[in-house]
């Protein structure tokens, strides 16, 4: 009879392991598809096609021109296939013409024309190297206004 209850003990600890267990997995499984996602080339391009009239863009231009941004990822790609930065944004669309021995172009490395442009539909302002990252490059957008090198710019410096 000791034996018995040794085992509906050993059975019952082995049921309540197993729950707690499942528990626990369902818990992360939903704290895992509740986490955030980086935004993709898609998403932040369907952002920048919404109502535009009484809302502050400059965070998507932001998001676009930041030294962490969405195209500083291509810019490194390129930068580490080719051994050199782009010399255009457009480089980053079509194989350059200046294809040098030794460069491994593996483009296109953005998606559509569309992402090199600010949420201003302007085209994005590109330098390398860059006058205010000299070891790199700059790149910014013009803002509303569509001036260059004014208040308004949002750049990567």
């Amino acid at each position: 009879m000791a034996r018995s209850k040794h085992k509906v003990r050993t059975t019952v600890v082995v049921v309540l392991a197993s729950i707690f267990c499942l528990g626990l997995a369902a818990g992360v499984m939903a704290i895992l598809k509740e986490r955030p996602r980086a935004v993709s080339e898609e998403q932040l391009h369907e952002a920048m096609r919404l109502p535009r009239k009484k809302m502050d863009l400059s965070p998507l231009a932001q998001l676009k021109v930041a030294s962490d941004g969405v195209l500083a990822r291509d810019i490194e790609r390129y930068r580490i296939r080719m051994k050199r930065f782009p010399t255009t944004l457009e480089d980053l669309l079509r194989e350059p013409p200046d294809l040098q021995p030794g460069e491994l172009w593996d483009g296109p490395y953005v998606t559509r024309q569309g992402i090199l442009e600010d949420p201003w539909d302007q085209p994005l302002r590109y330098a390398s190297p860059g006058v205010h990252n000299v070891e790199s490059y700059d790149l910014w957008s013009i803002g509303p206004d569509g001036l260059d090198d004014t208040p308004d710019d949002v750049a990567n410096w």
